[in-house]
């Protein structure tokens, strides 16, 4: 599907119509039907969007009860030096193609010196909580210690309840909750820009993909509490002089930066029905300098190895993926403006959908 500008996203709202919605970076959000052969007009904040390099509409989440209460959720750059996590309603039918909106409520502004890292990834969990990736705040080498200090929500993931009080509660089973002065929202730390990790639709389990500096380029297993080493480590080498890598959380896979790749992008475990050979391995890719690889990881037990994955359009530059109602897996093609769904590399559709 062409005719998208710089698109950063693709979610489903979960409210039984099958409907994609792609977020392009300027601040716009645009609707594709199922079977259809465009996408509408849906949202736009542009308005209110800093828009350059990393800067943009980077995260978009329906609330678990969308089809019900319209409530949706985005993350965006409000100016070089801000990120900003925001709520907006659906007045009347959440179902509507072109639906009203009620004004932004703001649940969160972060701001930062630099202006990179980013993050961007929102996400439900099974129990209804809203999961947040926020880079450490950007420059070389995180200069304020942000990803390692509790007391700043730079460098983590955070996970909130956007079902309590204003502008949300922080569920009492944080990591972190009570612990003098850490910051309960802390899910995981110590991670230099998650700017997109996924959910298992199966297991639960978090996939997280955190964009290296220098060198290494990792996956992470997701887990409550965990510290993922950065700025000490970057994946499982010490970034700084005499570090102890055995204190942090290592990465399940790594690979070398700029030899491999030069920005991981974090995919979604596979449990579609078209790529057969792919359920249950996760798939990932690399935002490069000019196209980007497909990639996927088998895990068995301790054991993780790496395949690369044939699909029928290998040409694009992937900014994100995205999970399908039924589980099938699409990608944003920043590069070309499209709207990619994966399919087998003997498939013979084109690559426009």
């Amino acid at each position: 599907m062409r005719g998208l500008v710089a698109p950063t996203y693709v979610a489903h709202s979960g409210d039984g119509t099958g409907r994609l919605f792609v977020a392009e970076q300027a601040g716009r959000i645009r609707v594709l039907d199922p079977g259809g052969s465009a996408l509408a007009p849906w949202l736009d904040i542009s308005d209110r969007v800093e828009v350059g390099g990393e800067a943009g509409l980077v995260g978009l989440a329906f609330h678990p009860d969308y089809k019900d209460n319209g409530r949706l959720f985005v993350y965006y750059t409000k100016d070089a030096a801000s990120v900003v996590l925001s709520e907006f309603r659906v007045l009347g039918d959440p179902l509507a193609d072109l639906p009203a909106l009620t004004s932004e409520r703001k649940l969160l502004e972060v701001e930062q010196r630099f202006s990179n890292h980013y993050g961007g990834q929102l996400l439900f969990d099974a129990t209804g909580h809203l999961f947040v990736g926020i880079g450490d705040g950007g420059s070389e080498g995180d200069p304020d210690n942000n990803a390692q200090r509790l007391d700043s929500l730079m460098g983590k993931i955070l996970r909130l309840n956007v079902d309590g009080a204003e502008p949300y509660e922080v569920p009492p089973d944080n990591p972190f909750v009570g612990q003098d002065q850490a910051r309960g929202e802390i899910w995981a730390l110590g991670l230099r820009n998650p700017y997109r990790f996924s959910l298992d639709r199966v297991t639960g389990e978090m996939w997280i993909a955190d964009v290296g500096s220098r060198a290494r380029e990792e996956i992470d297993l997701g887990r409550a509490g965990a510290n993922y080493g950065w700025k000490q480590v970057e994946g499982s080498q010490c970034f700084v002089e005499n570090c102890d890598p055995s204190k942090f959380t290592a990465p399940v896979w790594e690979y070398a930066n700029p030899q491999d790749g030069l920005s991981v992008i974090g995919g979604y475990v596979y449990r579609g029905c078209t790529l057969r050979d792919l359920w249950g391995q996760y798939v990932f890719s690399d935002y490069g300098e000019r196209h980007s690889p497909l990639w996927s990881l088998r895990r068995q037990g301790d054991a993780v190895t790496r395949g690369s994955v044939a699909i029928a359009d290998a040409g694009a530059l992937i900014a994100s993926f995205g999970e399908g109602p039924d589980g099938e897996l699409y990608a944003v093609d920043h590069g070309g403006g499209r709207l990619l769904k994966l399919q087998p590399s003997s498939a013979a559709a084109s690559p426009d959908r």
